[in-house]
């Protein structure tokens, strides 16, 4: 009997131990818990075979700094090989059904300061603490809660086998679908995240984790598809973890369409022996950027910005820097000017731009860009009345503060040609130096002129909300001498018989922009003019002139114009004349012209103040010659031996009207005696043996001594002037000194009418014919 129970005793132990293997399961499974701070773990296990274990269900929880964490489980299917769950406590499979883990924070919760060892986050280190040769989960639900926060979470799943991991989660905030998160991992440290919205990438990272010297080190390279990410972003309920200024509503209301792809590859170091307080001092990242960018504006002055981008960005000791390559280029699609036709343009970049700032909060100064330098370039621009042709400008960047808003720079353009169909235009280049401070643009500029030798120096303020820009300028003297080539240039044919030898043109002006309209103001004034138009000459030209535009609409010009001598077959000398324009919207503009006096044949002329509608031009003035010189009235015949003394003056009412000029009633008469004297040549005087009434005529003129001498003047608009002379005096030489009285009409051309007293052969004449 007692070999039969010895022999029965190992059968006995193994159904013991058999009998007892869901009890070393449970045990094993609640130490490996243990074993990671896991508190009180229950486990409620079925033992539904030799090799296997379910459990119906299990609850942990753990509370942490103000953490706590739950973790529930359905129903979880166990498989073992026993020796392997008793030698090395392995399991050959785990599969749980469902699990759902809670994350609950409390606000204001503060974290342990303490480092955090980085190395168990290699995924080699915790791939090989997976209790299972496959783990499996088939529906997990991970959740953040905290107080005051939305509730958010992932749901999906888990596969673990044979050193590779993969998940399918999906992104949730207060039960709304975000996305979708995909995870690969393996034991080599090979990663590979990728997260999608309706199945499109919006976001894929790929690389490798390594240990070296004491450091973490990732290789990453990325790519983020910007039309996906913008409108993931403005899906979004809540700015997640963006913060307000990145809410998904902002975003859709101020961010344009964008479009494209960029990539990123490098390295990011982080040290095994982790301080998250001063993770930015101890992290470091390495990433060369590529890709290419798109905004869609579909603005009226500007459509699309296309942007090939080569750049590098790095970050070491808590600082971020980012360089962008020279030669890197923004085209402009659709840009308008005002009043031009929309064109492709483009800016490049001529010099690297690097940029470096701390991010720490200790670092408050202004978020500045060093000085860079664009090449902009622009097909020519056409407009309705001609094309604007642009060589290259350079846009040199010495200060840029995005923070501030503000900005400092150089703006050169060394042509600028503008063309009209039939007429030509000087070709001009702009060097202008521009401030941009508290939302005003400030700038300085010089605007040169190749023909003529013109400099046009200003300086300009504008504020840019709400808009209101002054400009002001000054051009450099223009000389006039032969002035009439530059006419030929620009606005052939300049009259042949024109030609200017001397005078100086100033010029300078403003002007004021703003939401009430534009305001102008210019002041110009020529000095010393010469010039002659066939017989006429022209010296000493002085004019002044200011012409105002105001917001209202209003154009106001008044002008001062002084001519030393001007030569028109008689001399006119000490002209003066002030005038003046104005022209209000809706109503007649005036010309006003005031106070024209001059000094002609040594006396003067003056004419009345005079209104003028110059769209339909009409006036009624007079003109009043006073103490004319009758002996240079006689000069001007320019016939030998003939001479005179005494005065004249007059008055000629003058009209003009659609039908043109007339004279009525003018009148020219002399001031108390006078005399004339004509010694005739030998040709006149062989006339006078031929005729008696001429040789009696002569004889008179010898030496007449008149009481008086007038002339009454009517004109018409056809050209013909009517004039009444009437002469009376004696000779006390010739018959016996007895009065001569004689009434002549003479006719006159309309561009004789100054010469009116120009009379001396008419007066022969018709004394001849009376004599006859």
């Amino acid at each position: 009997m007692r070999p039969a129970l010895w022999l029965l005793t190992p059968l006995l132990l193994l159904a013991l131990l058999y009998a007892l293997l869901p009890r070393l399961a449970s045990y094993s499974i609640e130490r490996w818990l243990q074993a990671r701070g896991i508190e009180q773990p229950r486990i409620e296990l079925d033992y539904p075979g030799w090799n296997r274990l379910q459990i119906r269900s299990f609850r942990l929880s753990q509370q942490q700094n103000g953490q706590r964490i739950t973790l529930d489980s359905g129903p979880v299917l166990i498989e073992y090989d026993p020796l392997d769950l008793i030698g090395q406590l392995h399991l050959n499979s785990l599969r749980i059904s469902s699990l759902k883990l809670q994350l609950q924070t409390q606000p204001g919760t503060a974290s342990d300061p303490a480092a955090l060892d980085l190395r168990p986050l290699l995924p080699a280190a915790w791939l090989a603490l997976a209790p299972a040769d496959r783990l499996q989960v088939g529906q997990l639900d991970l959740s953040l809660l905290t107080e005051g926060q939305p509730s958010r979470g992932l749901r999906g799943n888990i596969d673990l086998h044979q050193g590779q991991l993969h998940s399918r989660m999906q992104l949730f905030e207060n039960d709304s679908a975000l996305g979708w998160l995909d995870l690969a991992l393996d034991e080599d440290n090979r990663f590979e995240l990728s997260l999608l919205q309706d199945n499109n990438p919006v976001y894929q990272a790929r690389g490798e984790l390594r240990q070296d010297a004491g450091q973490l080190e990732i290789q990453l390279r990325q790519s983020l598809e910007l039309a996906e990410a913008l409108r993931w972003l403005q899906q979004l309920p809540s700015p997640l973890l963006l913060g307000d200024q990145l809410s998904g509503q902002r975003l859709s209301d101020e961010m344009p369409a964008i479009q494209g792809r960029v990539e990123a590859q490098g390295l990011l170091r982080l040290p095994l022996a982790f301080e998250s307080d001063h993770w930015l001092q101890q992290m470091t990242l390495e990433q060369n950027l590529a890709g290419a960018l798109q905004l869609d504006l579909n603005r009226p002055e500007l459509q699309r910005v296309q942007l090939p981008l080569d750049a590098s960005l790095s970050l070491a000791a808590g600082t971020l820097s980012f360089s962008l390559a020279a030669g890197s280029r923004v085209d402009l699609s659709g840009l308008a000017l005002p009043g031009f036709a929309p064109v492709q343009a483009s800016a490049q970049l001529q010099t690297p731009l690097q940029w470096s700032r701390r991010l720490d909060d200790a670092d408050t100064a202004p978020l500045q860009l060093p000085a860079f330098e664009l090449l902009l370039q622009s097909p020519a621009l056409q407009h309705a009345r001609g094309t604007l042709k642009l060589s290259p400008a350079r846009l040199d960047i010495s200060q840029l503060d995005l923070q501030q808003y503000s900005a400092a720079g150089r703006l050169r353009i060394a042509e600028i040609n503008w063309q009209m169909p039939g007429q030509p235009f000087p070709l001009a280049a702009l060097d202008s130096r521009f401030e941009l401070k508290d939302s005003v643009l400030s700038n300085r500029f010089t605007l040169d002129l190749a023909d003529p030798a013109l400099k046009l120096q200003g300086r300009a303020s504008t504020r840019l909300s709400p808009f209101v820009s002054d400009i002001h300028w000054q051009a450099s003297p223009l000389s006039l001498q032969q002035a009439e080539r530059l006419w030929n240039r620009y606005y052939p044919p300049a009259p042949p018989e024109l030609s200017v030898s001397a005078g100086v043109l100033h010029h300078n002006g403003s002007a004021n922009i703003s939401s009430r309209g534009l305001a102008l103001r210019l002041e110009q004034h020529t000095d010393q003019l010469a010039a002659r138009w066939g017989a006429l000459e022209l010296q000493g030209l002085n004019w002044q002139s200011s012409t105002e535009l105001r917001h209202s609409g209003q154009l106001l010009h008044q002008g001062q114009v002084q001519v030393e001598r001007l030569d028109t077959g008689f001399p006119l000398q000490a002209i003066a004349l002030d005038y003046g324009y104005r022209q209000t919207p809706a109503q007649t503009p005036v010309l006003q012209l005031n106070s024209l006096t001059a000094q002609l044949l040594g006396g003067a002329l003056a004419l009345d103040s005079v209104a003028i509608n110059p769209l339909s031009p009409t006036l009624s003035t007079e003109l009043r010659l006073q103490q004319l010189q009758l002996a240079k009235v006689l000069e001007l015949q320019q016939q030998e031996g003939l001479s005179g003394e005494g005065l004249l003056s007059g008055r000629l009412p003058l009209t003009f009207d659609a039908s043109g000029f007339q004279v009525r009633d003018g009148l020219i008469a002399s001031e108390g005696p006078g005399e004339i004297r004509f010694a005739p040549d030998a040709k006149v005087a062989a006339l006078g043996q031929a005729h008696q009434g001429m040789a009696m005529a002569l004889k008179a003129l010898k030496n007449f001594q008149y009481e008086a001498l007038s002339v009454k003047l009517q004109y018409d608009a056809s050209g013909a002037a009517l004039m009444n002379t009437r002469l009376q005096g004696r000779n006390p030489d010739w018959n016996n000194g007895r009065p001569v009285d004689f009434s002549i009409n003479i006719e006159q051309n309309l561009l004789k009418l100054m010469q009116t007293l120009q009379f001396t052969d008419k007066l022969t004449e018709s004394i001849e014919k009376r004599y006859r």
